[in-house]
């Protein structure tokens, strides 16, 4: 899932830009080759290259989405929470409908039925269309309890 984190390098040190381009590289390498591990090394790598606050800057948002991802396809789903949430808090993460859903399929995991299904009903409504077709059944069923009991509180709220 790694994107292009490099358009606010412009208010980064250059020899810090490239080496954060350097590591972005070598972890999208990585997973192209099937080395997650080796990936999740570099994305942090990169991560720890970016100054204090670390969610004021784009590259956050795809990193920590980056590592998150990699968490949660090996089933490290507090891993993939947490940094999913990081992902949130840092520019356009919140909005970010993917980031959404994967931090709502990690809240599921977790037994967090409450907070997944906040997520995955906003990546459901914000999303493309068809986000959650290829996704497990379980959090489709989750995304249409939620949504008709948000439809009857709103229908009871204005009766």
């Amino acid at each position: 899932m790694p994107q292009d984190p490099h358009h606010d390098h412009e208010d980064m040190d250059e020899v810090i830009a490239a080496k954060l381009d350097e590591h972005v590289r070598a972890g999208t390498e990585h997973l192209e080759n099937g080395d997650d591990e080796a990936a999740l090394k570099s994305f942090e790598a990169a991560l720890d290259l970016l100054d204090e606050p670390k969610d004021m800057w784009v590259a956050a948002t795809w990193l920590y989405a980056s590592i998150a991802n990699i968490h949660f396809e090996a089933g490290r789903w507090q891993e993939a929470r947490d940094n999913f949430t990081a992902a949130s808090n840092a520019p356009a993460g919140l909005s970010n409908a993917y980031i959404q859903l994967r931090r709502g399929q990690a809240e599921f995991e977790l037994g967090n039925m409450e907070a997944a299904a906040h997520h995955l009903l906003f990546a459901h409504m914000r999303g493309p269309k068809g986000l959650l077709e290829d996704q497990d059944p379980k959090y489709h069923d989750l995304v249409t309890r939620a949504q008709a009991e948000y439809e009857q509180r709103a229908a009871a709220e204005n009766a």
